[in-house]
């Protein structure tokens, strides 16, 4: 993939999800708080199941793959770690 098809990219998701100092504004922030809870963004990856303790495989790779989506939303758009915080802590 070339640099300008990379940086297009990257622009389109800074649009979508504007950042201001830090923070994420408007409606994306409500969007976001709702992606980071959803994907499990600050939880383990890795799921127990709630008899045995045991680890259970298939949840682990539903949990995994969602928050690899969330992972890359943020990457793309600089999301400071503190400001992930504020958003599991945010309203619904």
């Amino acid at each position: 993939m070339n640099a300008l098809r990379i940086r297009r990219r990257k622009a389109a998701y800074q649009r979508l999800f504007p950042v201001e100092n830090g923070q994420v504004v408007g409606d994306a922030a409500t969007v976001l708080a709702d992606l980071a809870r959803f994907c499990g963004a600050t939880r383990p990856a890795v799921a127990r199941g709630p008899i045995t303790g045991a680890i259970d495989p298939n949840e682990t790779l539903v949990r995994a793959a969602r928050l690899e989506v969330f992972q890359r939303i943020a990457a793309m758009i600089h999301l400071p770690d503190r400001t992930l915080f504020n958003l599991q802590e945010g309203e619904d």
